[in-house]
């Protein structure tokens, strides 16, 4: 399976190619809630892009809602922002 590319997500790996590993993880593996965790933290850490940082959090909780990593990165996104 490859990377489906929309223009959106096109778009997105042009201006910010050091994504390209996260999405293919992705493609390649769409259960694999580790690549949906570390993408968050990129999104978290690097960009400091909280909502799709929090988007990714969601799916890999929603992938396995007992994931304690998700969870907490997704408390840690609403404390960044302030939010208790």
């Amino acid at each position: 399976m490859s990377l489906t590319r929309t223009p959106t997500l096109t778009l997105t790996l042009i201006l910010n190619p050091d994504l390209y590993p996260y999405y293919q993880a992705i493609a390649l593996a769409p259960k694999l809630v580790s690549a949906r965790i570390d993408l968050g933290n990129f999104y978290r850490f690097v960009k400091r892009d909280y909502k799709k940082a929090a988007v990714q959090l969601k799916a890999a909780i929603n992938l396995n809602p007992d994931d304690a990593v998700a969870h907490g990165g997704l408390a840690a996104i609403y404390a960044d922002q302030g939010h208790s």
